[in-house]
């Protein structure tokens, strides 16, 4: 399984692993997820789901694969600038971005 906002639907198909980049900065998340599919609570499954949606769309809001460094700052990694011909995140878009993710309650479910 590679997409991180579809690892819901594949449980039920017997996926028994799963790569994606999101779990680099987020694995307590999708443990979670899995966790509660297997328990059979699948509203929460559902709800985790679409938490990791809507962490995956500030991705694209942000602009793409620079997101993800920024998200790894947010786990006390920082993995530096990227290199030409991509687009490092400017100081002002990663304090909006800081206050979104904030808003996903990032803390209760980032790595540690």
């Amino acid at each position: 399984m590679g997409r991180d906002e579809n690892m819901l639907s594949s449980l039920p198909l017997g996926t028994k692993a799963a790569i994606g980049s999101t779990y680099n900065y987020a694995a307590p998340l999708y443990l979670d997820l899995r966790a509660a599919y297997q328990a059979g609570d699948l509203k929460k499954a559902e709800a985790l789901q679409q938490k990791a949606i809507d962490m995956i769309r500030l991705l694209g809001k942000y602009g793409g694969i620079a997101t993800g460094k920024a998200f790894m700052k947010l786990v006390d990694m920082d993995c530096g600038l990227f290199r030409l011909p991509v687009s490092n995140m400017t100081p002002e878009a990663f304090e909006a971005f800081k206050q979104e993710v904030a808003a996903l309650d990032f803390e209760s479910f980032r790595s540690k």
